[in-house]
């Protein structure tokens, strides 16, 4: 992925709701950067240690983690999207005739 801030910001401006930091692969200037974008875009700034199994390479689950209150931001996120699908789903159901 190119991950110039010309591109980041592009996808800003589509809607992503954050952009991962954290990674094994990235170095700490990369990481560096992609959180002040983050900060300055307004969204969330996100990590994970990538591990997809054995078979590919030495990477851990949990060998990079994310604060407390970015897990909390998902949560909350995630509840105000399922609430707006219920509200769109209901709306839809009431305007439809049998």
């Amino acid at each position: 992925m190119n991950l110039s801030s010309v591109n980041i910001r592009a996808r800003v401006e589509a809607g992503i709701d954050g952009l991962e930091t954290s990674h094994p692969k990235l170095k700490s200037s990369q990481s560096r950067e992609l959180a002040s974008l983050a900060r300055e875009a307004g969204i969330l700034a996100t990590g994970g240690s990538d591990f997809h199994g054995e078979h590919r390479g030495p990477v851990r689950i949990g060998s990079v983690r994310i604060a407390v209150e970015v897990a909390n931001r998902i949560e909350q996120m995630a509840e105000r999207r399922a609430a707006i699908r219920g509200a769109v789903k209901e709306s839809r159901a009431g305007g439809e005739k049998p």
